[in-house]
């Protein structure tokens, strides 16, 4: 595969991830044991975009790591 594969295989994952990680925002609440993330994911997420349970839990940890490479990265531009 060619990195301009890649580079749009990435940019498609990314949106996935947005996708999903919005859908878990909205809905998603910690005590709440009837709104867990695997009923998010069961109940809305897998209506929308056809995935299994693990590569959701895939997604959110792809999607998290981003965020925090992000916040690391605005740290050691204000540093």
């Amino acid at each position: 595969m060619t990195k301009e594969g890649e580079v749009l295989k990435c940019k498609h994952l990314k949106s996935k991830d947005e996708k999903v990680w919005e859908i878990v925002e909205e809905w998603y609440e910690p005590h709440r044991h009837d709104r867990s993330k695997r009923w998010i994911y069961r109940n809305k997420v897998n209506r929308v975009i056809p995935m299994s349970e693990r590569s959701f839990y895939r997604s959110l940890a792809r999607h998290r790591r981003r965020l925090l490479e992000a916040k690391e990265e605005d740290e050691e531009r204000f540093d």
